[in-house]
């Protein structure tokens, strides 16, 4: 099975990396200290599972979790953090995660190695001694917001969903009273938020998450 490795903590990455390339049944294929670079390398060689670390500058590991998802459905992705936080594991998994690993559980190779089987045949992973008060605590929690991810501010959002039903600039400006270089300053932050080439393309994300649905109604 093949893997890439994404962290930009040097020591970590390289300590995986090291790790792994001593398997016989695992190949690294590359390591990216960035998910830009992660995606880069991905589009190039199909890994079986993109190994990713959650926190990251400019775009964070659900948001990297959702592009390789989206547009590389071949390759699995397998969070590998410090957080124990249930909300970014939610957060993870509603991305498209197959399994969220906290660093500090996998020590040992063998058991790294064993995840990464696990999500490179599909499976969901979720290992360590609290995996199972983790699960109790999700299932108690409301249902993930799909666009969380993404980080939209509330006005970004009701923006997004005035955008989505084809408004121009002016029409959104004044169904919710703000200037048009308001709007404009919004669609623009909303584009680099989704990774949108165009207005037509984040309102197929709008709907697709639901945030024309669910917005458009407060917002007219």
């Amino acid at each position: 099975m093949s893997v890439i490795v994404c962290d930009d903590e040097w020591a970590w990455r390289e300590s995986v990396v090291s790790v792994l390339s001593r398997r016989a049944d695992v190949t690294v294929l590359g390591q990216a200290d960035s998910a830009e670079e992660a995606i880069r390398l991905v589009g190039r060689l199909h890994p079986d599972v993109l190994l990713v670390d959650l926190e990251m500058p400019r775009m964070r590991g659900v948001e990297l979790t959702r592009h390789v998802r989206d547009n590389h459905p071949g390759t699995y992705v397998l969070v590998f953090t410090v957080s124990r936080d249930p909300t970014d594991v939610v957060d993870a998994l509603a991305a498209g995660a197959s399994g969220y690993v906290v660093k500090q559980d996998t020590r040992d190779p063998a058991l790294l190695s064993d995840v990464i089987r696990m999500a490179a045949n599909g499976g969901a992973v979720l290992p360590g001694p609290g995996a199972a008060a983790l699960i109790r605590d999700i299932a108690r929690r409301d249902p993930p917001d799909p666009a969380a991810g993404y980080g939209l501010t509330r006005r970004e959002r009701e923006v997004l969903a005035v955008v989505a039903g084809g408004a121009s600039n002016r029409d959104v400006a004044a169904q919710l009273t703000i200037t048009e270089q308001s709007v404009k300053n919004h669609v623009r932050n909303i584009l680099a938020k989704l990774h949108a080439r165009n207005r037509t393309e984040a309102a197929a994300i709008a709907h697709r998450l639901g945030i024309a649905e669910d917005e458009g109604g407060r917002a007219t």
